[in-house]
């Protein structure tokens, strides 16, 4: 693959001039300077880093919250990738998520806020029912020391069936924007390759081009 290609908040992006161990992380922060999304632990564990992907399943598009402290820049290939910065409407206005964090009076410092807001973006499209316990899972993860947790829980409840937010009536158009982007195997950049077979004999097939590589973890 001579690039990574994806949809970035809606608008088509394509990156060749990074390592393939660049974490998505990383490359928001520093190559697309979306500063929304934060880096806390960089270990998976507290969520601060959390953005929602997009992937085309079956003819639609599923959301799902992802840590992208835990991901390689060739993970996200021809997939959505949905930032903080991406959610409020063209003309400001917040998102029904951000809304309900507002008035459950849900934020303190506000670092911890974009990767809940994120994980609730995901929940508020998963049509899953606001119990206590689904609610508790789809927050998991997720760490805030100041506000405390109760208010955040009530903010996920409000949005859990709606108001229907912009991104119903965009997600078909995402998901054919995505069918138009190819999909190749694999990325390398100076001497690092990430190889991503997506079928069984493609895996053996990388496998017996470069067996001492992969047995390196190259």
């Amino acid at each position: 693959m001579s690039a990574v290609r994806f949809l970035l908040n809606g608008t088509p992006c394509s990156e060749d001039g990074a390592p393939p161990s660049m974490t998505v992380l990383d490359w928001l922060r520093t190559r697309a300077h979306l500063t929304g999304t934060k880096e806390g632990c960089a270990e998976g564990d507290c969520g601060a880093c959390t953005i929602v992907l997009g992937r085309r399943i079956d003819g639609s598009l599923q959301l799902r919250a992802v840590n992208s402290c835990l991901m390689m820049l060739p993970q996200i290939d021809n997939c959505a990738v949905l930032t903080i910065e991406g959610l409020a409407g063209p003309d400001g206005a917040l998102h029904p998520v951000q809304q309900a964090l507002v008035d459950a009076d849900a934020t303190q410092c506000g670092f911890c806020t974009p990767g809940f807001v994120m994980a609730m973006f995901a929940f508020h499209h998963g049509g899953e029912p606001a119990d206590t316990a689904i609610v508790h899972e789809a927050l998991a993860g997720n760490l805030c020391r100041c506000t405390g947790y109760r208010p955040i829980a009530a903010a996920c409840r409000r949005v859990a069936h709606g108001p229907a937010d912009r991104f119903v009536a965009e997600l078909p158009a995402l998901a054919d924007a995505l069918s138009a982007l190819p999909v190749a195997a694999d990325y390398r950049y100076d001497e690092q390759t990430f190889l991503a077979p997506r079928s069984l004999a493609a895996l053996f097939a990388a496998m017996a081009q470069a067996p001492n590589d992969l047995a390196r973890g190259r």
